[in-house]
C-alpha cells in the first residue's frame, strides 16, 4: 500500500493523519481535505464533515470544525460546506459574524436596521 508523507503504513492499509481523506472512490492513497470541509482522523469521503451553516472555509487541510471561519460581518453563509460567504446581507438588515441568512431576526446574528 502507498502512503503519503506524514502517514503511518501498516501491513494492510495506511492509517492517515488528520486532514486527509482515505478510501473515497476506491483510492488507496490519502488525499487532502477540500475547502469548505474539515477532516478529522480517518475521514472516509470529502463531503463527510462540511463546515456548518453560518461558517465557511477557503483553505484545504482543516482538521476540526472550530477551524471553520464564522461568516464575516455584512455577509451570510446559508448552507454547509461553503468555500466563501453566500452573499451580502439584504438591504435594511445588518449581519453580524456567523449570520446564516440575509435577513437575520432577533438580534442574535443581526437584525433589521432601525431608523
Amino acid at each position: 500500500t502507498t502512503c503519503l508523507n506524514g502517514t503511518n503504513g501498516s501491513r494492510v492499509n495506511c492509517s492517515t493523519e488528520a486532514a486527509l481523506i482515505t478510501n473515497e472512490g476506491g483510492f488507496t492513497q490519502p488525499r487532502p481535505c477540500p475547502a469548505g470541509h474539515y477532516c478529522p482522523n480517518r475521514t472516509l469521503y470529502a463531503s463527510q464533515y462540511p463546515c456548518p451553516v453560518g461558517t465557511y472555509n477557503n483553505v484545504t487541510l482543516l482538521e476540526s470544525e472550530d477551524q471553520c471561519l464564522p461568516c464575516a460581518p455584512g455577509h451570510y453563509c446559508a448552507t454547509p460546506g461553503l468555500q466563501r460567504p453566500t452573499g451580502l446581507c439584504a438591504q435594511s438588515y445588518y449581519c453580524e459574524g456567523g449570520s446564516s441568512t440575509p435577513t437575520p431576526q432577533g438580534g442574535v446574528a443581526g437584525g433589521l436596521c432601525t431608523p
